[in-house]
Protein backbone atom coordinates (compact mmCIF):
# COMPACT_ATOMS: atom_id res chain seq x y z
CA UNK A 1 0.00 0.00 0.00
CA UNK A 2 1.56 3.64 -0.91
CA UNK A 3 0.68 6.54 0.58
CA UNK A 4 1.97 10.01 0.84
CA UNK A 5 2.94 12.38 3.63
CA UNK A 6 1.53 15.89 3.70
CA UNK A 7 4.50 17.15 2.00
CA UNK A 8 3.79 14.49 -1.39
CA UNK A 9 6.87 12.59 0.17
CA UNK A 10 5.98 8.55 -0.34
CA UNK A 11 6.07 6.33 2.20
CA UNK A 12 5.35 2.62 2.84
CA UNK A 13 3.63 0.85 5.47
CA UNK A 14 5.00 -2.23 7.01
CA UNK A 15 2.51 -4.15 9.59
CA UNK A 16 1.10 -0.73 10.06
CA UNK A 17 4.15 1.64 11.25
CA UNK A 18 5.80 3.78 8.11
CA UNK A 19 9.23 3.30 6.82
CA UNK A 20 9.86 7.33 7.96
CA UNK A 21 8.17 6.54 11.67
CA UNK A 22 11.03 3.43 11.52
CA UNK A 23 13.82 5.46 10.66
CA UNK A 24 12.86 8.09 12.83
CA UNK A 25 12.64 5.17 16.01
CA UNK A 26 16.41 4.03 14.71
CA UNK A 27 17.41 7.61 15.24
CA UNK A 28 16.31 7.90 18.50
CA UNK A 29 17.42 5.03 19.58
CA UNK A 30 20.82 5.36 18.43
CA UNK A 31 20.49 8.86 20.17
CA UNK A 32 19.30 7.75 23.60
CA UNK A 33 22.09 5.24 23.49
CA UNK A 34 24.67 7.53 22.77
CA UNK A 35 23.83 9.83 25.40
CA UNK A 36 23.45 6.43 27.65
CA UNK A 37 27.14 5.86 26.67
CA UNK A 38 28.55 9.12 27.62
CA UNK A 39 26.83 8.86 31.15
CA UNK A 40 28.66 5.38 31.54
CA UNK A 41 31.11 6.57 30.74
CA UNK A 42 30.81 10.28 33.00
CA UNK A 43 29.77 7.76 35.71
CA UNK A 44 32.87 5.53 35.14
CA UNK A 45 35.07 8.47 35.50
CA UNK A 46 36.83 7.64 31.89
CA UNK A 47 34.83 10.92 30.71
CA UNK A 48 37.55 14.14 30.15
CA UNK A 49 35.68 17.14 30.32
CA UNK A 50 39.18 19.17 30.92
CA UNK A 51 40.40 18.25 27.28
CA UNK A 52 37.33 20.20 25.73
CA UNK A 53 38.88 23.30 27.80
CA UNK A 54 40.26 26.04 25.40
CA UNK A 55 44.23 25.97 25.63
CA UNK A 56 44.65 29.19 27.02
CA UNK A 57 42.87 28.01 30.08
CA UNK A 58 44.95 24.45 30.00
CA UNK A 59 48.08 26.75 30.10
CA UNK A 60 47.26 28.07 32.86
CA UNK A 61 45.94 25.24 34.76
CA UNK A 62 49.50 23.93 33.59
CA UNK A 63 51.38 26.75 34.61
CA UNK A 64 51.19 26.35 38.60
CA UNK A 65 53.00 22.64 37.76
CA UNK A 66 56.78 22.08 37.55
CA UNK A 67 58.45 21.11 34.27
CA UNK A 68 58.46 17.41 35.26
CA UNK A 69 54.79 17.78 36.42
CA UNK A 70 53.57 19.24 33.25
CA UNK A 71 55.55 16.95 30.95
CA UNK A 72 53.71 13.76 33.04
CA UNK A 73 50.36 15.56 31.23
CA UNK A 74 51.07 14.18 28.38
CA UNK A 75 50.46 10.70 29.48
CA UNK A 76 47.00 11.51 29.58
CA UNK A 77 45.80 12.03 25.86
CA UNK A 78 47.99 12.55 22.77
CA UNK A 79 46.43 16.19 22.74
CA UNK A 80 47.77 16.96 26.32
CA UNK A 81 51.45 16.41 24.29
CA UNK A 82 51.00 19.34 22.82
CA UNK A 83 49.33 21.67 25.56
CA UNK A 84 52.15 20.72 27.76
CA UNK A 85 54.72 21.39 24.82
CA UNK A 86 53.60 24.75 24.72
CA UNK A 87 52.82 26.58 28.05
CA UNK A 88 53.74 29.73 28.60
CA UNK A 89 56.01 28.87 31.33
CA UNK A 90 59.44 27.16 29.96
CA UNK A 91 62.51 25.91 32.13
CA UNK A 92 65.44 24.26 31.12
CA UNK A 93 67.66 22.75 33.33
CA UNK A 94 70.90 21.29 32.71
CA UNK A 95 70.89 18.54 34.89
CA UNK A 96 67.92 16.81 33.05
CA UNK A 97 70.29 16.20 30.12
CA UNK A 98 72.61 14.52 32.81
CA UNK A 99 75.73 16.31 31.50
CA UNK A 100 74.79 16.19 27.70
CA UNK A 101 75.60 19.36 26.52
CA UNK A 102 75.01 18.98 23.19
CA UNK A 103 71.65 17.72 23.84
CA UNK A 104 70.73 20.76 26.86
CA UNK A 105 71.48 23.24 23.64
CA UNK A 106 69.62 21.46 21.26
CA UNK A 107 66.71 21.15 22.55
CA UNK A 108 66.51 24.71 24.32
CA UNK A 109 67.43 25.46 20.95
CA UNK A 110 64.54 23.42 18.78
CA UNK A 111 61.93 24.38 22.05
CA UNK A 112 62.52 28.05 21.44
CA UNK A 113 62.10 28.04 17.72
CA UNK A 114 58.97 26.06 17.95
CA UNK A 115 57.10 28.64 20.42
CA UNK A 116 59.04 31.38 18.03
CA UNK A 117 57.74 29.58 14.94
CA UNK A 118 54.13 29.83 16.60
CA UNK A 119 54.80 32.86 17.61
CA UNK A 120 53.55 31.75 21.11
CA UNK A 121 53.88 33.76 24.16
CA UNK A 122 56.24 32.94 26.75
CA UNK A 123 55.57 34.11 30.97
CA UNK A 124 58.35 32.85 32.51
CA UNK A 125 61.48 31.82 31.22
CA UNK A 126 64.38 30.07 33.13
CA UNK A 127 67.82 28.25 31.93
CA UNK A 128 69.77 26.41 34.65
CA UNK A 129 73.10 25.43 34.38
CA UNK A 130 76.34 24.26 35.51
CA UNK A 131 79.01 25.67 33.31
CA UNK A 132 79.18 28.71 30.82
CA UNK A 133 81.27 28.29 27.99
CA UNK A 134 81.19 29.82 24.33
CA UNK A 135 79.01 27.65 22.14
CA UNK A 136 76.17 28.09 25.94
CA UNK A 137 77.33 31.88 25.26
CA UNK A 138 76.03 32.17 21.32
CA UNK A 139 72.66 30.36 22.19
CA UNK A 140 72.00 32.64 24.69
CA UNK A 141 72.59 35.58 22.90
CA UNK A 142 71.20 34.46 20.28
CA UNK A 143 67.97 33.67 22.08
CA UNK A 144 67.70 36.10 25.48
CA UNK A 145 66.46 39.17 23.34
CA UNK A 146 64.38 37.21 20.69
CA UNK A 147 62.35 35.32 23.96
CA UNK A 148 62.92 38.83 26.24
CA UNK A 149 61.59 41.50 23.98
CA UNK A 150 59.24 39.64 21.20
CA UNK A 151 58.33 36.69 23.37
CA UNK A 152 56.23 38.49 26.11
CA UNK A 153 58.20 37.26 28.93
CA UNK A 154 57.46 38.93 32.40
CA UNK A 155 60.04 36.46 34.50
CA UNK A 156 63.46 35.56 33.20
CA UNK A 157 66.05 33.93 35.47
CA UNK A 158 69.11 32.43 34.51
CA UNK A 159 71.12 30.19 37.28
CA UNK A 160 74.61 29.30 36.79
CA UNK A 161 75.40 26.58 39.99
CA UNK A 162 79.20 28.41 40.53
CA UNK A 163 77.75 32.00 40.71
CA UNK A 164 73.39 32.11 40.69
CA UNK A 165 72.12 35.26 39.17
CA UNK A 166 68.65 36.04 38.92
CA UNK A 167 67.51 38.36 36.67
CA UNK A 168 64.44 39.99 36.54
Amino acid sequence: MEAFDDNGQEWHSVSGISLLECAYEQNSLSIEMERIKRLQLAADGSMDRISELPQAILHHILSFLSQDEAAETSLLSKSWNCVWSTRPNIEFREKWFHGDKEKFMSVLNKTLQGYRDQNLCVHEFLVEMSRVDSEIVLLLEKWIPRVVLNMGVKKFSLYNYSKIAKIF
